[in-house]
């Protein structure tokens, strides 16, 4: 993403964190009505009225109002199967994999928290009612899974951990939409 497109991302998290959340509200259920199914999955919605009862209910829904803003610039990838991301989260070393590594690539933290970081505000950032939407992790940290990762073709689980890093770069992020 341009820094234009960074600032205004981080604007519109500090119109909600601030109390002002109609503007960015209504610019998201506007994205939502024009999503995809494919689309939808990607931030684990099954149904838009979900979503938009959601937003309509909660000033909360900051995660998923911002998520839906940058569904034009995600890209889905090949996910990997729902118990090779449990075990990553629960159980690393038995993959091989260091713990808090394989654990933070598992589930990284909310979009909002992300946000406050890099905006340097002075509050720190709660944890939003919709951070079961997904986490966000920078693809950097996910590469560094590399390294530990058994030779092709000698474990599936290794091999769908390669798959989906394959399809990363360093300036990336990873949004992991699996409840763990």
């Amino acid at each position: 993403m341009s820094r234009a497109e960074w600032r205004a991302l981080i604007d519109d998290w500090r119109a909600i964190s601030m109390g002002r959340p109609g503007q960015v509200r209504r610019r998201a259920l506007g994205r939502l009505e024009a999503a995809t199914p494919a689309e939808l999955a990607v931030l684990g919605l099954a149904e838009r009225d979900y979503a938009r009862d959601w937003m309509r209910s909660t000033d909360m829904a900051a995660g998923l109002a911002l998520s839906l803003l940058l569904l034009d610039r995600l890209t889905p990838i090949t996910p990997l199967p729902a118990t090779t991301w449990h075990d990553m989260y629960h159980r690393g070393e038995s993959l091989g994999i260091p713990p808090l590594l394989a654990r933070m690539t598992a589930h990284g933290p909310p979009l909002v928290r992300w946000l406050a970081a890099f905006a340097r505000t002075g509050h720190p950032s709660r944890e939003p009612t919709d951070a079961h939407i997904g986490g966000w992790m920078p693809a950097r940290t996910a590469l560094r899974l590399r390294p530990h990762l058994r030779p092709e073709g000698s474990d599936a689980a290794h091999d769908a951990i390669r798959r989906l890093l394959c399809a990363l770069d360093d300036c990336d992020w990873l949004m992991i939409s699996v409840n763990a």
